[in-house]
């Protein structure tokens, strides 16, 4: 049984306990099953919490959809603007990357679950990845005070583990070289060195970040180089149980499975190492680090002087 208080900060509604609450106002009309108390005040048993939760996300996640959709739409126009410069069609590249498929594929993927369909927006978040940074050398040239902001290495493996694209992940690997020593290059270094199988730089770097306050997970990374499938499992089941809480609340079910980026670059790293991924959570599915049968979608949307600048398009 829960308070008002505390589902109320659940639902991110009102919070006020008098007759202008919202929560209030739909027990008053009925709307909600609770129980009162002897003090005057109201619980709402968890099935209705549950209820409730289920029936607020829905249009929430359909909204961010469609208005991942309207930017993705905005951007190809931009794109497609025979009057639009250089400069436009930078922004409008990066906007695909930063605000495009790949946030659309992960709240898709809550409404949806199809798993399929996320790994081919997966794919184009890495195509136009290689567009931008390709068009971006050439018009640097034009202009040399543009602002370039390329994805990190991290973020295009998990893209390309993800979609199945296990080729360009180990070519993105090999060529990879840092630029300075800010803590993203690190991370950016240490994905390579362990697609690469290069475990004693691997290890010695992971041994730097330990020390560091860094955003990786050091212990499933070194639970991978030591091959060590149990443990990985057992840290990814952790990891995901901690993600769970923190979008639950530690209240309710989640009516909906996630795409946890970190979880799927860490189970596919293991994967391309021979190490088995067993996940099974009710955060995300079995199946997000299963092999598909994919077809790749075509990337007829870019205008012409883009589709010459892809080289890995299948």
């Amino acid at each position: 049984m829960y308070t008002i208080r505390e589902v109320s900060k659940l639902m991110k509604v009102n919070q006020l306990t008098d007759k202008k609450s919202e929560l209030l106002r739909w027990i008053n009309e009925e709307k909600i099953q609770c129980e009162a108390t002897d003090e005057g005040t109201f619980r709402i048993p968890k099935n209705e919490v549950q209820r409730l939760f289920e029936a607020k996300w829905k249009p929430v996640v359909f909204q961010q959809i469609k208005q991942y959709e309207m930017t993705i739409q905005t951007m190809l126009s931009q794109l497609n603007d025979p009057y639009a410069g250089a400069l436009t069609k930078i922004e409008s590249l990066h906007g695909l990357i930063r605000w495009g498929f790949a946030a659309l594929a992960s709240y898709q993927f809550r409404m949806e679950h199809d798993v399929v369909s996320a790994k081919q927006l997966y794919y184009f978040a890495l195509q136009v990845s290689e567009v931008y940074e390709k068009y971006v050398r050439q018009a640097l040239t034009q202009y040399p005070y543009i602002a370039y902001l390329p994805a990190s290495l991290k973020d295009k493996v998990l893209w390309a583990l993800f979609s199945q694209r296990f080729d360009l992940a180990y070519h993105m690997a090999e060529h990879y070289e840092p630029n300075g020593f800010m803590e993203s290059n690190k991370i950016d270094l240490l994905i390579k060195y362990l697609l690469l199988k290069k475990d004693r730089e691997a290890t010695e770097l992971l041994k730097q970040l330990a020390q560091e306050d860094t955003e990786i997970n050091v212990e499933i990374i070194d639970a991978i180089l030591s091959h060590d499938q149990k443990r990985v499992n057992e840290l990814l089941y952790i990891e995901a149980d901690a993600k769970y809480k923190y979008y639950t609340q530690e209240m309710i079910h989640l009516p909906y499975q996630i795409l946890c980026d970190d979880l799927l670059l860490y189970g596919w790293i293991a994967q391309c190492r021979g190490i088995p991924v067993t996940l099974k959570h009710p955060i995300m599915a079995e199946e997000c680090f299963k092999k598909h049968r994919l077809v790749y979608p075509d990337l007829s949307f870019l205008p012409d002087e883009f589709k010459v600048l892809i080289s890995n398009a299948m």
